[in-house]
């Protein structure tokens, strides 16, 4: 086996991936902060659900951009 890593081949494909790589970040982000929200969530528990919440709003623009670059 081969430690070289495989590309897609196709630019749909290669855009395919990176969308769907940004959806699992989006719901792992959203995810922690539905965790941290269980139970008495501590001020420095709600300035995580913010930060995390500020990276879900970066990572969705993101996935934004790489659609309208690829219309």
């Amino acid at each position: 086996m081969s430690n070289v890593a495989h590309f897609p081949s196709s630019p749909r494909m290669s855009i395919f991936l990176a969308e769907e790589q940004a959806k699992s970040d989006i719901r792992q982000e959203l995810g922690a902060c539905v965790g941290l929200l269980h139970g008495n969530p501590t001020n420095a528990d709600l300035f995580e659900i913010m930060a995390r919440l500020k990276a879900a709003s970066f990572l969705v623009d993101a996935m934004i951009g790489i659609r309208e670059a690829h219309k």
